[in-house]
């Protein structure tokens, strides 16, 4: 098989803004390549949480633990979502429950603000101040408050994943893919880097 690297996922999406690609496509990796896979969705996270390196691929006979809605990485389950763009730069994402922030989930003090906040203890007149004063990086400018809502300002190299009304911004995400394993018979499942996910059917928008 001709692979070409302007045919995987990643490549697809550095094509510009606007783009996005759904679920639901026949795909295949470097890592199997005769097995043609299902992409089952993706699984947003932050670069520090170093999900990739710790606890993704390679097992490719290791089964993990998948729902139709979550799959169990290590001790954490994530959302599976549908789709997968790049986030324009400045492009306003509003903040709750369901629509989530990578980089909340990296800092402590933040993972704390936004338990407090979801559960009614902050309101949204403090959380924006909170947040602000601990992300006193670059990421602080990003945060603001416009009643009623409460904002994150997106970089040109965020990733926005979607799942109905469920919205992730990402700095970076992994594939999903189901396949029949060559091996047993059975069906299995596993994360792969959209950089070596290539595309063998068309779902894109």
């Amino acid at each position: 098989m001709n692979y070409k690297t302007i045919d995987t996922i990643s490549a697809i999406l550095g094509r510009g803004e606007g783009i996005v690609i759904e679920s639901g496509m026949t795909v295949c990796t470097p890592e199997m390549p005769e097995v043609k896979m299902f992409l089952a969705g993706y699984v947003g996270y932050h670069e520090d949480l170093n999900l990739e390196c710790s606890v993704y691929m390679p097992d490719l006979n290791g089964p993990i633990m998948v729902t139709q809605s979550r799959v169990l990485i290590g001790k954490k389950a994530h959302i599976i979502m549908n789709s997968v763009r790049m986030a324009g730069e400045s492009e306003q994402m509003e903040i709750d429950a369901k629509h989530k922030i990578g980089i909340l989930e990296c800092v402590g003090l933040c993972i704390d603000i936004m338990q407090r906040f979801n559960s009614g203890r902050i309101n949204k007149d403090n959380i924006c101040h909170k947040l602000q004063s601990v992300m006193k990086d670059n990421h602080a400018e990003r945060f603001s408050y416009e009643k009623p809502n409460l904002y994150y300002k997106t970089a040109s190299e965020d990733f926005v994943l979607e799942r109905e009304d469920r919205v992730y911004v990402a700095s970076k995400f992994l594939c999903l893919c189901r396949y029949t394993n060559p091996v047993t018979g059975t069906l299995s499942y596993n994360l792969f880097n959209p950089d070596n996910v290539i595309l063998l059917s068309e779902k894109t928008k």
